[in-house]
């Protein structure tokens, strides 16, 4: 159902932001379970496809195209849990995007999100 290919892939949309922190008891902030296991679900799709190439230095450049079963909410609210994912399988930071193009479109049969990773030299 998803699949990776050198610098593209086909990944399931994030969870709703809303949710991504709880509070603890002593008033700390902790990454709910449905986030963190996005991000570990990430990572294991890519080592199912045999996705194996080292995360690169320098700058990035990324396009991502969101599949939303409904054209509702902000197009940034599953934009930072998908780019934290990413972080140890293309690049090592996040702050290595230089440039990004995200476009929101609709398919009520299968939300996905599509992302194209390409390295600047």
């Amino acid at each position: 159902m998803f699949k990776i290919e050198k610098n593209k892939a086909i990944l399931p949309m994030p969870p709703r932001i809303n949710s991504k922190f709880g509070l603890g008891k002593h008033g700390k902030f902790f990454l709910n379970a449905d986030h963190k296991e996005y991000k570990n679900s990430i990572k294991g799709i890519h080592l199912e496809n045999r996705f194996q190439v080292k995360p690169k230095e320098g700058d990035v450049s990324i396009t991502i195209v969101f599949y939303r079963k409904m054209k509702r909410g902000d197009i940034d609210g599953p934009l930072k849990l998908l780019l934290d994912s990413l972080q140890g399988v293309y690049y090592n930071n996040d702050s290595q995007i230089y440039e990004m193009h995200v476009f929101n479109k609709t398919d009520g049969q299968w939300p996905r999100c599509e992302i194209l990773v390409e390295f600047l030299e």
